[in-house]
C-alpha cells in the first residue's frame, strides 16, 4: 500500500508518507460508521505517519464522492491519497 499527502498550497507536489492498516471495532464487525455510509468525518481503516505520529485517515463522503483527510474536520488543507501497489 502507498500513500501521499497533498496540501492546497502545493497541490501538484504530493509527498509520500508511510501508511498502515489499523482496523477499528466497527471494521472488525463488518459494519459502517453511519447507517447510510455518508458523513463528514468517517474513520477509515488506514493510518498515515506524519510528523512522527500515526494519524487516522478520515473520509468526507457525500453524493458518492469521498475525500480522505487527517485532523478534526475537513478544511481542505491536507488531502490523502491511498492506493494498493
Amino acid at each position: 500500500m502507498k500513500a501521499t499527502i497533498r496540501s492546497l498550497g502545493d497541490y501538484h507536489n504530493p509527498q509520500p508518507v508511510p501508511v498502515r492498516e489499523s482496523l477499528m471495532a466497527h471494521h472488525l464487525a463488518g459494519l459502517t460508521w453511519t447507517a447510510s455510509g455518508y458523513g463528514a468525518r468517517i474513520p477509515s481503516r488506514y493510518m498515515v505517519h506524519i510528523n512522527g505520529k500515526w494519524r487516522r485517515v478520515y473520509f468526507y463522503c457525500y453524493s458518492n464522492t469521498c475525500t480522505m483527510f487527517i485532523g478534526r474536520k475537513y478544511d481542505g488543507s491536507s488531502i490523502i491519497d491511498i492506493w494498493k501497489a
